[in-house]
């Protein structure tokens, strides 16, 4: 790694990094660890079944959000509490926010009525 303008070196010696780098092999688990401790600090409870799903009862209802490595699914029925939830997140962090899903991990996904329709096309092809 090369030192910053201004910020001088002696040969032979090298810098200490303060945190984890897009690019480096513990990025990916420094940023896990991160967006877990918020989600957690925002009430939420990771699943027993997937270390990747959390979850929060929000009066009778269940507020779902999903990661995949930088790919952040969430889902309400309250649509007041999803929206607040979004804005929490951008507050947070720099993101982009996406409506309605066509697809995720090759799993493609169809609302019709009040009902959804998962398919896995991709995988049976």
């Amino acid at each position: 790694m090369h030192h910053l303008p201004g910020r001088p070196c002696a040969p032979g010696h090298c810098l200490k990094i303060m945190k984890a780098l897009y690019g480096l092999r513990a990025a990916p688990r420094k940023w896990n660890l991160r967006l877990s401790s918020f989600k957690i600090g925002l009430g939420f409870a990771v699943s027993n079944l997937d270390s990747c799903l959390f979850y929060k009862r929000v009066n009778e209802h269940i507020v779902l959000i999903l990661i995949y490595v930088d790919d952040i699914l969430m889902t309400a029925k309250d649509q007041n509490y999803l929206d607040e939830l979004k804005d929490q997140f951008t507050n947070r962090y720099q993101c982009k926010l996406l409506r309605c899903i066509a697809k995720i991990v090759g799993v493609s996904q169809v609302l019709e009525r009040d009902s959804l329709f998962l398919y896995q096309n991709t995988y049976t092809r």
